[in-house]
């Protein structure tokens, strides 16, 4: 009856961030190869097309259509919207986008309507939404502790940053442009985090 006083369910989020692009994907190989069946998310066409280039690269098959024949299905995150049932697929997003109310969307169907508890993000500090809050500064305290270029780095400081930099972006848009390459969105949407 008052279920306007219900707390929103909120999926888990887990985000792998590594050094450099390079390192992100092999990583995200590796978890693919180890996995019955992947749903791989993107925003951008421009990361589609990184993606498709990586999985071609490393022999793994891989459909832009939900298949039974193919372990790894590519698929356009905000399509998950029109989707009623993925339950037999690992999560992995290859990106964030770099609003948080339209990221959240998703994640919100993905616990509400799809049913999932848990979805994985990689990303890199080559990433133009990490570069918006500062991920030099990173490196170089990463540099200092010794990391590895193929380690992952998976902390809440660093999501809980990416969580605020988001809704600083949202701040920011009065009418949101989606844009087919990453690099576009932020100059097509007039942001400036500096």
């Amino acid at each position: 009856m008052f279920d306007f006083f219900k707390k929103k369910k909120e999926i888990k989020t887990t985000d792998y961030i590594f050094r450099s692009e390079e390192a992100k994907y092999q990583k995200l190989v590796a978890n693919i190869l180890a996995q019955k069946k992947v749903l791989l998310l993107y925003y951008f066409e421009d990361t589609k097309q990184q993606l498709i280039h990586t999985l071609q690269a490393n022999n793994i098959a891989f459909s832009e259509m939900e298949s039974t024949t193919t372990a790894v299905y590519l698929l356009q995150a905000a399509t998950l919207l029109n989707k009623i049932n993925i339950s037999d697929y690992h999560l992995i997003f290859a990106e964030h986008h770099p609003s948080f109310q339209t990221e959240n969307n998703i994640k919100q169907h993905l616990v509400e309507t799809l049913l999932q508890n848990e979805v994985i993000f990689y990303t890199s500090l080559e990433d133009v939404l990490l570069q918006k809050f500062g991920a030099e500064r990173i490196i170089a305290i990463l540099d200092k502790m010794g990391f590895k270029e193929d380690e992952i780095i998976e902390h809440k400081m660093i999501s809980d940053s990416i969580v605020n930099v988001q809704q600083k972006i949202d701040k920011q848009l009065q009418y949101a442009s989606d844009t087919r390459m990453r690099k576009d969105w932020f100059e097509i949407n007039k942001i400036n985090l500096n």
